[in-house]
């Protein structure tokens, strides 16, 4: 088991699929942009599907940001779809 207070600066990427009601899509587009660090919408569809990439510096900090998407007025749904994490290196 990993000792994480010893534990090398890691990176974590998640890919994030969101639903989000489609009359709606500007204002939630725009608070996700405002209010959640490390969030980047890649795709956007007329039907309210939104592909999105949360990334931070660990695995707990990315989930914590995904559950404040979810929270976001507007947004049906938000599941992750991908999430890959890696030790960074010194250089």
């Amino acid at each position: 088991m990993i000792n994480t207070s010893e534990a090398a600066e890691t990176m974590s990427i998640c890919g994030v699929m969101a639903q989000v009601l489609p009359e709606k899509m500007q204002e939630v587009r725009a608070r996700m942009l405002d209010e959640i660090a490390g969030l980047e919408v890649h795709g956007v569809g007329e039907n309210g599907k939104m592909v999105i990439t949360v990334e931070s510096n660990n695995y707990s900090e990315t989930g914590k940001r995904i559950s404040d998407l979810q929270k976001i007025k507007g947004v049906l749904s938000a599941s992750m779809i991908y999430q890959h994490t890696e030790t960074l290196d010194d250089e």
